[in-house]
């Protein structure tokens, strides 16, 4: 049967909140802030970054979180910008298979950003646009701007 186009929210057996569209398959966006570890204590001025074993298995169980829910668009918050986390996340192994990714770190000294993936198979970037806003330009936001691939 055809999906009719509903104005309330829903969430999915796994708790996402799921958008209707107008065609077959749903259109999913999942937010989710992942706490880089760069801000993230174990203890009193120990800081989760100093220990890959224990960031690295977080984070892998927060991909197959992800890759479960089966979203069109991932949004996450405190994304890491360390080259080993970015692999991570961004390689085959994690969402880069699917996903296609576009990030901005917020400015100066900090480690973290903003990161959006886009089901490659699905939508179609068309343009992205970056906001630095807040004391300093401490605060940054991404705008990704897409449409739906021909054929879905």
């Amino acid at each position: 049967p055809e999906i009719e186009r509903r104005e309330s929210r829903e969430r999915d057996g796994k708790g996402a909140e799921v958008m209707e569209g107008q065609k077959n398959s749903p259109f999913r966006v999942v937010t989710f802030n992942i706490l880089a570890p760069c801000y993230k204590q174990l203890r009193r001025n120990v800081m989760e970054a100093s220990y890959r074993d224990t960031w690295e298995r977080r984070h892998k169980q927060t991909i197959s979180l992800l890759r479960q829910v089966n979203a069109t668009v991932i949004g996450l918050q405190e994304y890491w910008f360390k080259d080993s986390f970015r692999n991570l996340y961004e390689s085959k192994h994690g969402l880069g298979d699917r996903y296609e990714f576009h990030g901005l770190k917020r400015p100066s000294h900090k480690e973290d950003g903003v990161a959006i993936f886009i089901d490659k198979q699905k939508l179609l970037v068309s343009d992205t646009i970056s906001i630095e806003y807040g004391y300093r330009g401490k605060r940054v936001a991404l705008v990704v701007v897409c449409e739906e691939r021909e054929g879905d």
